[in-house]
This record gives C-alpha cells, structure tokens and sequence, in this order.
C-alpha cells in the first residue's frame, strides 16, 4: 500500500495510472522499509524507492466445468433395414483461465473453452443373401478458443500492449500476443459400402466423401508489445515511468488478418 501511496505522489503520468489502473486494487500484505524488500523498486535518477513486495491472488471464483453426453437410436425398420445415429458432445469451459494465463492482473484476465460434438448415422439395408449396402454419414465440429474475458474486453485497458520490464518480478502489463488464439473445425463426410459375397469370394466398393471446412485465429501480435530495460541512469521500471524504453529495450507489433480459412473436398473412391 505504501508503494502504491509513493506512485500516487508521481501522478499526473500517464504509465505510472497505467500501472496503478491495472493492478486492480490488488496489495501485498505487509510492510518494510523501503529498500530492505527483496524485490523493491530503486527506479534510479531523482526518482523515489518504490516498496514492494510478492503477492498472490487469492479469493478469485474460477468456474471449471465440463459437460459430456451422448445420444444413440437404434432402429431395426423390417428383417432387411437397420436405422442407427448418435450424438456426442462436450461443453467446457474456465474462466478466468489461470492455466494458460496464470500471471495475469484483474484487468488482463482470459477464458479457455468451447463445444466439440460428433453426429453420426448409418442405413445397413440387405439387399439379398448375397448383397449388403451401407450408407454412412458423419459431422464433427470443434470451436475452442483461448480468448480474453469479455469484461476485459470491456474494460477500458482491453487494448493495453503487452508490457514487460526487463527482468523484474514485476508482473506483465496487457494481454500476452498468445491471445486469442482459436481454432473451428467442421468435417463432414458420407460414405457408400457395397459388399458383395458369392462363393469363397467377397468384393467391397464404394465411395468416401468428406468436406472439411477451418477457420482458425492465429495468435499474434496484434496489440503491440514493449519491452522496457535498464539504462541511462535508471531501471526498467524507472525508464517506464519515463517512458524511455532503455538501451536495449524494444517496441514491436504486427499487422494483418489473423484469421485462416481453408476448406478442402477429400474423394476416395474404391474397391
């Protein structure tokens, strides 16, 4: 707390509200003199100690769920014809996701999850003693996305670039370039089985036919990134204040369409 009264008193900044701003209200327990902690803030130059200190997250409700069923019907129309089709599927999702994303502040928080589902159904018709024919079909269809919650959407630092500082402990700033990151598979695929028996002999042929269709969100980055670093004079957190990258410090961000749209038609015929 006494760290965040000493940024308070550099205000008006725009990086040092940025940082406050998205901390979220979160404080480390305790206090020391400043200096003394293993991982306070000497930002250099006329700037001042900045006490700090390690911190959890704690009391933070996380939903974890996973929901998974599955249908079938099995229809025997008449001595020649047999009706099946089946339904799969699962749900899940968490929120906020501290897996992939377990350094995030409040502001900075993401989700992971999505349906995957399979439907299926086949006709076995038996032609004669000697013929069988068997229609088959299927969908598949996964949508899963590692995305930003979309409070943090919302919120006003939803756009903040990924900032880093050096190598303080101090947590990362903005949403990571890993998000989002999503991926939508839809695969559809018929298939036609003619078996033929006579004798010692039997003879299959038919045809396999599948549509697959992706659109997948690569992850990059999007937002921009800048990496603050020690030099003239100050440290990474000192040169964020003035916003100096430091010597070796770096700014980048990449630019176009994220998302991939491929679709490919799969014919298989044989005997």
């Amino acid at each position: 707390a006494s760290g965040v009264t000493t940024l308070q008193s550099l205000l008006p900044n725009p990086n040092v509200q940025l940082f406050l701003d998205s901390l979220g209200g979160l404080v480390a327990p305790g206090s020391h003199t400043c200096g003394t902690g293993p991982v306070d803030e000497t930002p250099g130059g006329s700037l001042p100690c900045v006490e700090m200190s390690l911190f959890a997250r704690n009391g933070v409700p996380i939903a974890g769920n996973d929901r998974n069923w599955n249908v079938r019907l099995d229809w025997q129309m008449g001595p020649n014809d047999t009706l099946m089709g089946s339904y799969l599927r699962d749900d899940s999702d968490l929120s906020p996701d501290f897996f992939a994303n377990s350094g995030a502040l409040p502001p900075f928080d993401t989700q992971q999850g999505g349906p995957s589902l399979v439907f299926r159904g086949q006709w076995t018709h038996i032609v004669s003693t000697k013929l069988v024919n068997e229609l088959r079909f299927s969908y598949t269809n996964i949508d899963f996305s590692f995305s930003p919650l979309a409070s943090t959407l919302a919120g006003p630092l939803g756009n903040t670039p990924e900032i880093s500082f050096g190598s303080s402990p101090l947590p990362n700033l903005g949403i990571g370039g890993s998000f989002p990151d999503a991926r939508a598979h839809k695969t559809t695929q018929v298939q036609e089985a003619l078996t033929y028996n006579f004798g010692r002999h039997t003879i299959l042929g038919g045809a396999d036919v599948t549509f697959v269709t992706v659109r997948d969100e690569i992850p990059f980055n999007s937002r921009g990134s800048i990496s603050f670093q020690s030099g003239g004079g100050f440290d990474a957190f000192g040169n964020f204040i003035g916003d100096f990258t430091g010597q070796s410090g770096s700014i980048s961000k990449q630019f176009g369409n994220p998302i991939v749209n491929p679709s490919i038609t799969i014919y298989a015929p044989y005997i």
